[in-house]
């Protein structure tokens, strides 16, 4: 045997003894994530039963519900590691794919080594929290007083699956360069050298703290370093070359950031958009919407918003209720004569409406970020919801009359309102229950999320049959996976947000306001512009972490309500979904249409164009965000 043919044997055996391992960390991931999801939801639904029907009140639910959802969104941010599931800036690394096979692993292999140092850091810290916690023999504030390196164990574990995953992607792409030939004559190698050499000098020669957290944010951005390690790795260069805080007590901040009682509604209300999203709900939604509207003008395009408002109502995910109605209404529109990349436009527009519909994952993001009730912010949104449906409505109405889109039914049928109506109640009592307990003030939105869950799961596997419990562990891993995603930002974007106001970089941005004589409207104006024009390359949670530590203090200095400034970002979040590279709705359309994703851009322009224009109403009349909750 020639020595080539002795290491390509070894090669093979290295690669398949990892290849078992790897697969078993994966199922140990999935598992241990969606248990700790499952049990979070359980302890929470029985924290309602308990306090309604057995009369008592269960701390200690109270208090592990959300350590659970702490550890399976640690475990969570492994598993997106490793399936490069984090939001990223994607132009730079696809240029480099593009360009040869060997670049596009070259610059994989740079961007998961600055991954792979700000872990080692991470895993530093969350040694040293335990290590204190257990030297303090700190305990919870509960009743039930838990000794705290209990629940911070999960960081070391989570952190060393992470830089396990990282290593992994480090090896497996470097290999696959050196197997390219002639790698090392590429262009691309010295260009990442003087990167590198660039990033070190201004480190060194930076005298300001915040230029050189954004010039490092940014910059990682850039080269597609995904959001929560961009944020993340600046953030740590800024603490260590300016000697701010010790870099130790970072892992102590990532915890309690996601370790918020407000913020367990965002898995809970995401499982039960899933489950519901998995069925055939959005069939069910669109063909009752559709008895009421079949004799009009426009009358199905009409009926797809009026689903999507009721989906959004369930979901509170965009992508979720986009995906859901698109399968079965786009070529109900074709039948009908609608343009398909008409249709698919109108669907992706209709999916938004999720985003400001109550309850809403985003506007739950914002209350947990800016501190303000979630109720409230949930009756701000009704409102401005109904408005963008009711202008949307009424832009397709005129397309449809003046372009002879759609069939219209000779005469209002109740027979058939009825029978759809029978159809649809169990999706349609979800969204009642879930306002209904919220604004009643009987549960608090997150408690009501937990219970929408296991509703979901009922109304699908047993009323409809549409579901499965074979799909339902899918199902709950695809949502620990989305939650992960969004509670790994919100770690990184606390100690950015620090950063922020340990330099007071609000009060700067106040004094220039100030002095250029510039009121509150123009403010929310430019805002909104430049969020905007961020939402072509980051998705929403990472633009209001971001973002919202920034001028949420500037915005309550010139009078803006805290309320009205989460319904105009929220607002703003929605053409975030539609607009490339990121849209997340774009991708959705493409793939149920089938049509080219150039295309389904094009069809979304005028609802784009509508949306603006309805934006602008909102920041011009705050009345229309505060008519309810004042």
């Amino acid at each position: 045997m020639s020595n080539r043919e002795v290491v390509l044997k070894t090669d093979n055996s290295f690669s398949s003894i990892w290849g078992k391992i790897s697969a078993g960390l994966s199922k140990f991931e999935s598992a241990f994530s969606g248990i700790c999801l499952i049990i979070s939801t359980t302890l929470m639904t029985y924290e309602v039963i308990a306090r309604y029907f057995l009369k008592s009140s269960t701390y200690w639910a109270e208090e592990w519900a959300p350590f659970l959802i702490v550890w399976s969104a640690c475990i969570g941010v492994s598993t997106m590691i490793h399936t490069d599931g984090h939001i990223s800036v994607e132009l730079f690394r696809n240029k480099m794919k593009k360009k040869s096979a060997a670049d596009g692993y070259m610059v994989n292999v740079y961007l998961n080594i600055l991954v792979l140092i700000f872990c080692v850091f991470f895993l530093l810290s969350s040694i040293s929290m335990v290590q204190d916690a257990i030297r303090t023999k700190a305990l919870s504030e509960s009743r039930l007083q838990t000794p705290m390196y209990i629940p911070y164990s999960i960081m070391p574990v989570a952190v060393t699956l992470m830089i396990i995953r990282t290593l992994e992607r480090v090896v497996g792409f470097g290999y696959k360069m050196l197997k390219e030939p002639s790698w090392y004559k590429t262009w691309l190698l010295p260009v990442l050298l003087g990167i590198t050499v660039l990033g070190a000098v201004l480190i060194i020669t930076s005298s300001s703290p915040l230029a050189l957290l954004m010039i490092m944010l940014f910059g990682l951005l850039f080269l597609g370093v995904p959001v929560t390690f961009s944020l993340g790795l600046a953030s740590l260069i800024v603490f260590m070359n300016f000697d701010l805080v010790n870099y130790l007590g970072m892992a102590n901040k990532f915890f309690w950031s996601i370790n918020k009682f407000s913020l367990m509604a965002i898995p809970f209300f995401m499982l039960s958009g899933n489950i519901m999203a998995k069925g055939k709900l959005g069939e069910y939604l669109l063909n009752f919407a559709n008895s009421f509207l079949r004799n009009i003008t426009g009358g199905l395009g009409i009926a797809i918003l009026g689903a999507a408002v009721i989906f959004g109502a369930i979901s509170g995910a965009s992508a979720a209720s986009a995906a859901a109605i698109g399968a079965m209404a786009l070529p109900m529109l074709v039948k009908q004569n609608y343009p398909k990349k008409f249709g698919a436009g109108l669907i992706a527009a209709g999916g938004t409406l999720a985003v400001i519909i109550p309850p809403s994952g985003i506007l739950v993001l914002y209350g947990g970020i800016a501190g303000q009730s979630i109720t409230d912010l949930f009756f701000a949104g009704i409102v401005p919801g109904i408005l963008i449906a009711a202008i949307l409505s009424f832009y397709v109405y005129i397309v449809s009359k003046k372009n002879g889109y759609g069939e219209k039914a000779d005469k209002f049928d109740w027979g058939y309102v009825k029978t759809s109506f029978k159809k649809a109640i169990g999706a349609l009592l979800l969204p009642v229950g879930i306002l209904g307990s919220i604004y009643s003030g009987i549960c608090t939105p997150t408690e009501v999320a937990a219970v929408s869950c296991f509703y979901a799961a009922i109304v699908c596997i047993y009323y409809y049959k549409d579901v499965t419990w074979k799909q339902m562990f899918g199902i709950i891993v695809d949502s620990v996976n989305m939650t992960a995603m969004i509670f790994a930002i919100t770690m990184t974007a606390a100690i950015f947000g620090f950063i922020i106001s340990y330099e007071q970089l609000p009060g700067m941005i106040f004094e220039a306001i100030t002095r250029s004589n510039i009121n509150w409207w123009q403010f929310l104006l430019i805002l909104n512009l430049i969020v905007f024009a961020m939402g072509f390359f980051l998705g929403p949670s990472a633009i209001l972490l971001i973002a919202v530590p920034i001028v949420l203090p500037v915005c309550e200095r010139l009078g803006i309500h805290p309320v009205h400034l989460g319904i105009c970002m929220t607002v703003n979040m929605e053409l975030a979904f539609l607009t490339p590279p990121v849209g997340a709705n774009l991708y959705v359309l493409t793939r149920v249409s089938g049509l080219p994703l150039v295309e389904v851009i094009k069809g979304t322009i005028p609802f784009i164009a509508m949306l603006l224009i309805c934006l602008g109403i909102i920041i011009f009349f705050p009345q229309l965000s505060l008519l309810i909750i004042n």
